[in-house]
């Protein structure tokens, strides 16, 4: 079996050191929710963890579709969703 690498924890502790730890649910469990499309939007939410002061934040947002675009990879040219 290859061996773990040890960069994801050492990022953690990082951030840790710094005092912010964040997280956003793509698909859903129990913690966060995932991801929900309607119509012409996407709610998405994030959780925020704070070391000074101790702090834990709950974040929703709501993202226009009609408005957004995604760089395409292989042509580097925005594309609208």
């Amino acid at each position: 079996m290859a061996k773990l690498s040890r960069k994801p924890i050492q990022d953690l502790e990082r951030n840790l050191e710094f005092g912010l730890v964040r997280a956003r649910g793509i698909s859903d469990r129990s913690l966060l929710p995932g991801a929900r499309y309607m119509e012409h939007t996407a709610t998405m939410r994030s959780i925020v963890l704070g070391a000074q002061p101790s702090t834990v934040r709950f974040v929703r947002s709501v993202h226009d579709l009609t408005r957004k675009t995604i760089r395409l990879r292989w042509t580097r040219a925005e594309q609208e969703l």
